[in-house]
């Protein structure tokens, strides 16, 4: 196999993980000072951010689990992907507490889905799987 070949997967699967940790990146500091600018209270963020953990923790192997049923994991990742950047775009307009916390357990959790690989119930879901390379 050529040098070009190897490469393709592995550019994939950097891209991959890149747009996802730039998201984590650029949020993860900047989220309480943008939710308090929508004028949440300093109780409400945290509501918010305990809401999103606890939802994550359930979630996360539902859809690791779901994956592995389906056996579709491209098509599972793009909605994944699909359902976050909706509700990451909804994030921008919306101003009521309860629909901050709608669309952010959304995002959130379609974004943490998208990084099975490193949750331990979900270890037979891989990335390199979805995108068509050696499924366990």
């Amino acid at each position: 196999m050529s040098r070009g070949a190897d490469l393709r997967p592995a550019m994939r699967l950097s891209a991959f993980y890149a747009a996802i940790f730039l998201v984590t990146g650029i949020q993860l500091p900047f989220w309480p000072v943008w939710l308090a600018s929508r004028g949440l209270t300093a109780r409400e963020i945290g509501a918010l951010l305990a809401a999103a953990i606890w939802v994550k923790v359930l979630a996360t192997p539902a859809i690791g689990a779901v994956a592995d049923r389906m056996g579709n994991r491209r098509l599972l990742m793009g909605a994944l992907a699909a359902a976050a950047l909706v509700a990451y775009a909804g994030l921008l307009s919306s101003g009521g507490f309860w629909l901050l916390v709608s669309l952010n357990l959304v995002a959130l959790t379609a974004q943490s889905a998208l990084m099975l690989p490193s949750s331990p119930p979900a270890r037979r879901v891989s990335i390199m799987g979805a995108f068509g390379y050696g499924v366990p």
